[in-house]
């Protein structure tokens, strides 16, 4: 029951940060978390898991990233006058604002004791677009995307309830234009390494397949985006200098399989 009241408080923090994003899942996840918890009192059977030396799990995590870029760029357009209200057919957008999608990552870990491993983790992280206006007419609209690739050393707890795990991290982070946009360049990428330490509660853990509560900081130098000049008719403004945080908090949920 306490790992119920855990991800509900998480839930509600994380809810009321992120309504927008999370209204399409959370319900499923809190539903999916509870069912689980339910039919599994008899959390992991230490002697199960244990009886062989090394293993191999392979998992898939679905959550969303708090902190990040969004502030910074939010900041950045404000400094530069991209914060006027935008009176449309839908209704009065204030600017600058983002909009966040949920991330995924896949995750290999082989244990070669019975409490400790090394991990692969693939993902895209804090993919968020951008939406500024300055009056009269100039619409600014872009993407930014963090591509991660980790690797990290795991330390399995003795109950085997939970796996800790620090290390480094490679983040390659692109700003680019997909809609109409009048900005030079249209495409910038930074690419930096960082660290990140987390920890797996298992919320289910079974000897062949697990759900587990995901949380990790993950930390790197700022990525910097040089001046932008846009134009449109006879419009013209600048963005200037920036430097973007990549530090984020990943929190949600992982599913995976043991062999």
């Amino acid at each position: 029951m306490r790992y119920v009241l855990i991800f509900m408080y998480f839930s509600f923090v994380i809810l009321k940060e992120y309504m927008m994003l999370l209204r399409n899942y959370v319900g499923v996840i809190f539903i999916l978390c509870l069912v689980f918890n339910i039919q599994s009192q008899e959390l992991s059977d230490p002697s199960r898991l244990a009886h062989n030396k090394s293993s191999f799990s392979m998992s898939v995590f679905g959550g969303i990233s708090l902190l990040g870029p969004s502030n910074d760029f939010k900041s950045n357009l404000t400094k530069a006058g991209f914060n006027n209200t935008l009176e449309g057919m839908f209704g009065t957008s204030n600017h600058p604002r983002t909009s966040r999608h949920g991330i995924i990552k896949i995750e290999g870990t082989y244990y070669f004791a019975k409490n400790k491993g090394v991990s692969v983790r693939v993902g895209k992280t804090d993919y968020i677009e951008v939406f500024g206006y300055k009056e009269p007419a100039l619409l600014l609209i872009f993407e930014s995307k963090i591509q991660e690739v980790a690797l990290t050393y795991v330390i399995r707890s003795k109950d085997t309830k939970r796996d800790f795990y620090v290390g480094a991290v490679y983040l390659s982070h692109k700003v680019f234009n997909d809609h109409f946009l009048m900005q030079d360049p249209s495409d910038i990428t930074n690419e930096r390494i960082g660290i990140v330490v987390g920890i797996h509660e298992f919320l289910l853990n079974k000897k062949n397949y697990f759900i587990a509560f995901t949380g990790d900081f993950r930390w790197a130098a700022k990525s910097k985006i040089p001046v932008w000049n846009l134009s449109y008719q006879s419009l013209n403004a600048a963005i200037p200098t920036s430097k973007i945080n990549l530090a984020t908090f990943n929190l949600g949920i992982s599913i995976g399989f043991r062999v």
